[in-house]
């Protein structure tokens, strides 16, 4: 699911939640392949504000969640995290991801 770039994993992850789907559902799909709930955010943020996720992330003025979605690599530990913006009345808004790499 995580190869090809964060733009072909926002893609992937979009085939398995689709724009519009509940936080539940979310929750449910999360549980059922073990990723790592890396952070929960409950604060309400206006729509559009910049998230400090990057990658163009923006505020969809609801809740969001990131998850740990792969975690891989024998020496040096690369982590696959997805940012799942939901707007005010809890639908998926936008979906962001980065990949990160341990270093010396």
């Amino acid at each position: 699911m995580v190869w090809g770039g964060d733009e072909k994993t926002r893609e992937r992850l979009l085939e398995v939640l689709p724009l519009g789907s509940t936080l539940d559902e979310l929750e449910t799909e999360a549980n059922a392949r073990s990723w790592q709930l890396f952070f929960a955010d409950d604060r309400i943020f206006k729509a559009g504000e910049e998230h400090h996720f990057g990658n163009g992330c923006r505020f969809q003025g609801g809740v969001s969640r990131n998850y740990i979605v792969a975690e891989y690599g024998p020496i040096f530990t690369t982590s696959v995290e997805s940012l799942w913006m939901f707007d005010e009345v809890g639908k998926l808004g936008d979906v962001c991801g980065r990949s990160t790499t341990d270093a010396l």
